[in-house]
């Protein structure tokens, strides 16, 4: 299945992290809107908090791209409401929120709640050079993982197998 959506809100903790918008320009179809937000507490910073994250939002999407329109929004208030009132105001089907290690679980549980539309929650560390030193809370067998990759009608190799008390079945191959 290729989703695709014609008006996106992207939620950014810090738009100089691209993953968050990446994501947004891959979902959203020919002709369609990203609209990135960054939100600040401070009205006296609007300005120059303005032009660092068009910075970062220009250096994440250049060469711009051709089939979406791309729009920064810079709000003073809380970033959970500024996303929510944005997602409404450009009529989105999708709201893209980065979950940043220093983000409040609040920011994400608030617009996940209230959203009149789809969101999507990234993990934070998933771009390669963020990635490092990132421990899974649930760290899995590399054979599994290649079983899994592989081989349509496994999901444990045999020392996990036998272990394991899940039961798997492929129904479809």
């Amino acid at each position: 299945m290729n989703m695709r959506f014609s008006s996106i809100v992207v939620s950014t903790e810090n738009p100089s992290l691209p993953h968050e918008l990446r994501q947004a320009l891959k979902l959203v179809e020919e002709g369609g809107r990203v609209h990135v937000l960054h939100t600040t507490q401070d009205s006296q910073a609007v300005k120059s908090e303005f032009a660092t994250a068009r910075e970062g939002v220009t250096a994440i999407a250049t060469p711009y791209p051709k089939h979406a329109t791309l729009t920064l929004h810079m709000r003073v208030g809380d970033r959970a409401e500024e996303t929510l009132r944005l997602a409404v105001e450009a009529n989105a089907d999708l709201v893209v929120v980065g979950a940043s290690k220093r983000e409040s679980e609040v920011v994400v549980m608030r617009v996940t709640s209230w959203a009149a539309c789809s969101v999507l929650v990234l993990a934070p560390n998933r771009e390669p050079s963020q990635s490092r030193g990132f421990v899974p809370l649930f760290p899995q067998c590399n054979t599994c993982a290649e079983i899994r990759i592989r081989e349509s009608g496994r999901w444990f190799c045999d020392q996990h197998a036998e272990q394991d008390s899940q039961q798997f079945e492929a129904l479809s191959s």
